[in-house]
């Protein structure tokens, strides 16, 4: 029997088509692309596809500092075959440094991960952290890895 209804393959495929006609496509990293180390079931084939046209361009958003540009990057090449360049990756370190340089502070202090610490230093931004003060009498909580967030 023929249906007037497209059918869901069809739509899927005349929405990828509008999305390829995009300028810009802003893509969430957590949750879009990656559910925690996991690469999202299709994503790789719905970044390829979007990838293909030279006259879209993809960023990667994600408020989380849990990676590097450079990591994200990686995990999206590694995962997909696609790459993003790091100039492309829009991560919570990013938008802190624009911040915090657009504020015009010259010294932070930052309790978290070793490697936002070092990432933040080599963007010249001076970092103070709880190893700064190992002699004083301060509790140090260590962070929990199983916490996704």
């Amino acid at each position: 029997m023929y249906s007037s209804h497209m059918s869901e393959n069809s739509k899927k495929s005349e929405r990828v088509s509008q999305l390829i006609n995009m300028k810009l496509i802003l893509l969430d990293f957590e949750g879009v692309l990656f559910r925690g180390n996991q690469a999202v079931p299709n994503a790789g084939r719905f970044l390829t596809a979007i990838s293909s046209n030279s006259g879209t361009k993809i960023k990667i958003v994600t408020n989380s500092t849990r990676f590097s540009s450079k990591e994200i990057s990686d995990l999206i090449f590694t995962n997909f075959d696609v790459r993003i360049d790091e100039a492309d990756i829009v991560n919570g370190k990013r938008m802190m440094e624009n911040r915090i340089k657009k504020d015009g502070i010259k010294k932070v202090y930052l309790i978290g991960d070793e490697k936002l610490v070092k990432e933040l230093r080599s963007d010249r931004i001076n970092v103070l952290t709880l190893e700064d003060h190992k002699d004083d009498k301060i509790e140090e909580i260590p962070l929990d890895e199983d916490v996704d967030a």
